[in-house]
C-alpha cells in the first residue's frame, strides 16, 4: 500500500516519482517506480496585480467603450 503521510499541495510539488520495493522473508526483492501526479483543486483565490488601481476617463465617454484591461492571477492550474 502507498499511502500519504501528509497533505499533498500542487503548488509546491505536482509529481512524486517513488521507487517501491518488496522484499521476502529471504533474500529476493524486486523493485518497480511509481509516479504520482497530483491533480489540482481550486484552493487559492485569484489575485490581482496590484491592489490599487486608478482610471481616468472623459465624462463624455460612450458606454461600452474599452477603458481598462485589468490583470488577476491564479495559482491554480
Amino acid at each position: 500500500a502507498v499511502r500519504t503521510v501528509a497533505t499533498l499541495d500542487r503548488e509546491m510539488t505536482d509529481v512524486y516519482n517513488l521507487t517501491v520495493h518488496a522484499v521476502d522473508g529471504g533474500d529476493r526483492f524486486c523493485q518497480t517506480s511509481v509516479l504520482i501526479t497530483v491533480d489540482d483543486i481550486n484552493d487559492n483565490a485569484p489575485k490581482f496585480t496590484s491592489d490599487r488601481h486608478q482610471i481616468s476617463i472623459f465624462q463624455n465617454t460612450q458606454p461600452g467603450t474599452y477603458v481598462a484591461r485589468l490583470e488577476a492571477f491564479d495559482a491554480d492550474i
